[in-house]
């Protein structure tokens, strides 16, 4: 039986919380359209936390020693796919299937998402994480301050402290020699280290195993896309952070490629065969460090337009009045072509393709002003 999708008009066009408990049922018709991708989702979140909480464990019997696990999920589609939609009804996945499946819904910890396009061109993404979960926490203490003990309290701001001074900068190094500057470089090093510490600390105040930082439309901040994915690979690789990073994979190739043909070869060398070298180099690079840091089991890929239009319906009204998207369709031709409504004219009528397109040209015109027009000559012309 085919799945019926739904494109609700009554609803503000700013809302994009789709998710609920119904959507999991499988008789119901989906208002969320990307319900295998979400199905998938919670898959790859149980499994993390399963991870993360396992972790928890062999911490516990050696602080000093850490783990690193590739388990950035990569959300990828073509543009207007729905991403972004996506990625913002992620925690209400999560927590309509917890309440389904009587999982602590706080076994997770959901930060808000991070918009690379939003970050100034001072701003370091590993500061702005860091500065994330800070947030969170310092707003969990703030608001239940007599239910965090002063230990805790005390261990995160330590671990933040510790954290802090050991991302300086390249040329905060420059003004120390010898045993000084070792020392300088040693800070540095035990990052990883000092990173773990931070998150644990953070997540014994906020009360959950795991956190899912959602990552947004780095595909739109192509000159911060190398930076992001490196930092996911570097500092995300906790076992305790989850992270959810979207955006078209295509494009990742294409920005991490550049950054490794600037490195591999220089386009001014007068030796050809060096030059076709780096570039073989740098594809071969560009496929090995993006399958590391999104390994191919965590790539979610959103359905395109083209999956979900024919069995989808229309709703314009509070009466559950429905509107096959197809018969929509007819009605447009027919409103435009109403005495050569053939074959040949219909090849050209151009399609939605992708998932903004559509919903833009279902809003330009809708179903039930195509019924007024039937009768009012004036909305026909």
């Amino acid at each position: 039986m085919a799945t019926k999708y739904i494109l609700d008009l009554t609803k503000e066009e700013y809302r994009d919380d789709f998710m609920g408990i119904a959507e999991f049922d499988k008789n119901q018709p989906k208002e969320f359209w990307q319900y295998e991708a979400r199905d998938k989702l919670v898959e790859k979140l149980e499994l993390f936390l399963s991870d993360a909480q396992k972790y928890k464990g062999e911490r516990a019997k050696n602080r000093s020693k850490t783990w690193l696990s590739h388990n950035a999920i990569l959300v990828t589609g073509q543009r207007g796919t729905g991403k972004t939609v996506f990625l913002r009804n992620s925690e209400v996945m999560w927590q309509s299937f917890c309440k389904l499946s009587s999982n602590p819904s706080s076994a997770i910890y959901f930060l808000d998402s991070i918009d690379p396009t939003m970050l100034v061109e001072q701003d370091n993404f590993a500061n702005v994480i860091i500065a994330q979960i800070y947030s969170d926490v310092e707003f969990k203490i703030k608001k239940n301050s007599s239910d965090v003990s002063e230990l805790l309290k005390s261990d995160f701001y330590k671990t933040l402290k510790i954290l802090a001074d050991s991302l300086g900068k390249k040329e905060e190094f420059e003004g120390y020699s010898g045993i000084d500057k070792v020392l300088q470089y040693k800070s540095g090093i035990n990052i990883e280290k000092y990173f773990h510490n931070y998150v644990e600390s953070a997540i014994n105040i906020l009360g959950c195993d795991a956190l899912a930082l959602p990552i947004d439309d780095v595909d739109m901040a192509l000159n911060r896309a190398y930076e992001v994915v490196d930092e996911v690979r570097r500092l995300l690789g906790c076992p305790y952070i989850i992270p959810i990073v979207s955006g078209d994979v295509r494009l990742y190739e294409q920005m991490v490629n550049i950054h490794f043909d600037e490195k591999a070869y220089r386009s001014r060398s007068q030796n050809q065969l060096c030059i076709n070298k780096g570039i073989n180099l740098s594809t071969e690079l560009t496929d090995a460090y993006l399958t590391k840091v999104f390994p191919n089991q965590m790539r979610i890929t959103l359905l395109p337009i083209d999956y979900i239009a024919p069995t989808l319906e229309i709703k314009t009204s509070a009466k559950s009045e429905m509107y096959p998207y197809r018969d929509h369709v007819r009605q447009v031709h027919s409103q435009f072509y109403p005495l050569c409504l053939n074959e040949e004219v219909l090849e050209g009528w151009p399609k939605p393709e992708s998932a903004r397109e559509f919903t833009q040209f279902v809003r330009s015109i809708p179903p039930h002003k195509l019924d007024l027009a039937k009768e009012d000559k004036d909305i026909a012309y």
